[in-house]
């Protein structure tokens, strides 16, 4: 016996009042409600109107037949989905198959065993409730994946208006970099030469102070025209510019030592190296190399005398990376809560631009760059380049 807490709707369709009261009694007993139509047409209406989730159908009725009544009950788009088992005495193989045709699933032959009829019922209902399962999923799914699409559709224009935006403001960009460069050269070439007059007259401290402070502002400002005209086109092309090639990080590390050899016993400065071999990464060479160079030129000028500068080059599980660590002052409280941010240095008169580019070149590769103080004393630049 069942005891489903839901019952299951069963429709039983028969012309004879005891046939369906037969059957009535086997389906209650197994816990099923019971409804019943006396002919293929009462059928019909009811299907239109309620929902079952299976049909006993006698094939023999006045009227419109059984085969008719399923045919007609499969024409109705919401409800073909309904099992229908025919209940009927013929026997003989086209009536068996003329009733599949018409859509029925199954069939019980008069005289039926009790147990066989309820094993069929529940076979067919059990079917049915793991269709509409399946189709209420599918369902599911396929309004969720209208809802992506539609979502994904609304986030493409959106990316190509703003695809247009940026390059409206790239090329306005380019254009006040040019501007930029007109003016200042403009301006300079006007202020300069009176400056330097001025600094050949017998000024008092105070002018002279003047007249210096002017000539720290000019060379302070040439150097970041200079750097903004320099770096136009990777500013407006980004990854355009890039010429992807397999380079040497230690190779750069090992060309800056020999170019800085005279700075660095000057100010008895050593630079250890730790490299790992053969390592190779891929990238632009000569960004990666005004990167790498800019950076051990930074903790260079902010290392003190008689101490030591590390570099060391790593092979990771994932790619490789490149630490440069000092043993100076460190970075001031601004760089480390606004990493890269250019920000003016009184000591150094100058916008702190050769960081900026580093993590902008590193960006439009996909490098990770991190800065940070040493736990006892000085800096440390590290550059993680993927496999």
């Amino acid at each position: 016996m069942r005891n489903n807490n839901i019952k299951s709707r069963v429709l039983v369709v028969d012309d004879n009042p005891k046939n369906i009261q037969i059957l009535a009694n086997h389906l209650r007993d197994d816990n099923y409600e019971v409804e019943y139509a006396s002919s293929g047409k009462n059928a019909v209406t009811m299907v239109e109107k309620e929902e079952f989730d299976l049909i006993l159908l006698d094939v023999m009725m006045p009227g419109i037949d059984g085969f008719e009544t399923c045919k007609r009950i499969k024409n109705i788009e919401s409800k073909k989905h309904i099992p229908i088992i025919f209940v009927t005495a013929k026997t003989d193989v086209d009536s068996l198959a003329l009733g599949f045709d018409y859509g029925g699933v199954d069939y019980i032959t008069k005289p039926y065993k009790a147990d066989e009829l309820l094993l069929r019922v529940s076979t067919h209902i059990e079917l049915k409730k793991a269709r509409d399962l399946l189709n209420y999923h599918k369902t599911y799914l396929e309004k969720r994946e209208a809802h992506f699409i539609e979502q994904i559709n609304l986030k493409n224009s959106e990316l190509k208006k703003q695809a247009r935006d940026f390059e409206y403001i790239i090329g306005a960009q380019s254009e006040i970099i040019k501007l930029f460069s007109e003016v200042y050269n403009s301006s300079l070439n006007k202020i300069s030469t009176p400056v330097n007059i001025l600094k050949l007259q017998n000024l008092d401290e105070k002018s002279t102070d003047l007249v210096n402070s002017i000539e720290t502002l000019l060379r302070s400002n040439s150097k970041t025209a200079e750097f903004l005209i320099n770096n136009q086109n990777l500013f407006t092309k980004k990854e355009k510019v890039l010429k992807i090639v397999s380079f040497s990080p230690e190779r750069i590390v090992a060309e800056f030592i020999g170019e800085q050899a005279s700075l660095l016993r000057t100010r008895n400065i050593s630079i250890k190296t730790e490299f790992d071999s053969n390592i190779q990464v891929n990238g632009d060479k000569n960004l990666m190399n005004q990167v790498i160079k800019g950076l051990i030129i930074n903790a260079l000028k902010n290392s003190i005398n008689d101490s030591e500068i590390t570099i060391k080059i790593t092979n990771l599980k994932e790619g490789s990376s490149l630490t440069i660590s000092d043993q100076g002052v460190g970075f001031p409280k601004e760089y480390i809560l606004y990493p890269y941010k250019p920000v003016y240095n009184d000591q150094t008169k100058d916008y702190g631009l050769g960081l900026f580019m580093a993590k902008y070149i590193s960006d439009l590769h996909n490098f990770e760059i991190k800065i940070g103080n040493n736990p006892d004393r000085g800096a440390f630049v590290r550059i993680a380049f993927p496999g």
